[in-house]
């Protein structure tokens, strides 16, 4: 029997929390920058000079690309153990614990193949590429080296709302008991145990 929307919704509402928790946890043992702390600052000043019509659009537009730009500049190793993170706990967790993470076990569901067969990482991998926004993370990681500041800033704000859309629509197959698109890719089904 296929898990209803309800035991998949709560599953990884725990998942994401422990995923929070193990995150906020790694970024204590990496304070930010000062570098990160001014670019932070900056970041409100210009928005607070942008609410108060002290710059128009276009300066606010192109001192926030420089500043978002920046500070993913120096985050890119926090991206990189994030989109680690995500690969470990929702790709190998469950391939080696029987197609289940922490919230799904909790909620006695798990991942399984659509034809039967033992889950793969492929599997896996592809159903997080949008389940997770694992595509969306890697694409930033990359375009940091490769673009410039506002064009950056313009694809990672597309991708941001891609990846919102792709959410949405997710939501909206889940609850019609329709087949999700990370499940298609991925060539996945979520059942009760």
């Amino acid at each position: 029997m296929n898990a209803s929307f309800k035991q998949r919704g709560c599953a990884y509402l725990i998942d994401i929390i422990i995923l929070a928790l193990l995150l906020t946890f790694v970024s204590l043992l990496m304070p930010p920058s000062e570098n990160v702390k001014k670019l932070n600052s900056e970041y409100n000043e210009v928005a607070d000079k942008y609410i108060n019509n002290e710059i128009d659009f276009n300066t606010y537009y192109n001192r926030i690309s420089y500043i978002y730009y920046d500070i993913d500049k120096e985050n890119v190793i926090y991206g990189i153990i994030n989109a680690l993170f995500i690969l470990i706990y929702f790709v190998f967790v469950p391939l080696y614990n029987g197609g289940k993470t922490l919230g799904k076990k909790i909620m006695k569901i798990k991942v399984v193949r659509k034809d039967g067969n033992q889950l793969e990482p492929n599997n896996l991998l592809f159903r997080n590429l949008i389940l997770n926004g694992l595509a969306t993370m890697i694409i930033s990681l990359a375009l940091i080296y490769v673009t410039n500041a506002t064009s950056y800033y313009m694809i990672t704000s597309i991708l941001g709302g891609i990846q919102l859309i792709i959410s949405i629509i997710n939501i909206i197959l889940i609850l019609r008991n329709k087949e999700a698109l990370h499940d298609k890719l991925g060539n996945t089904k979520v059942i009760c145990e």
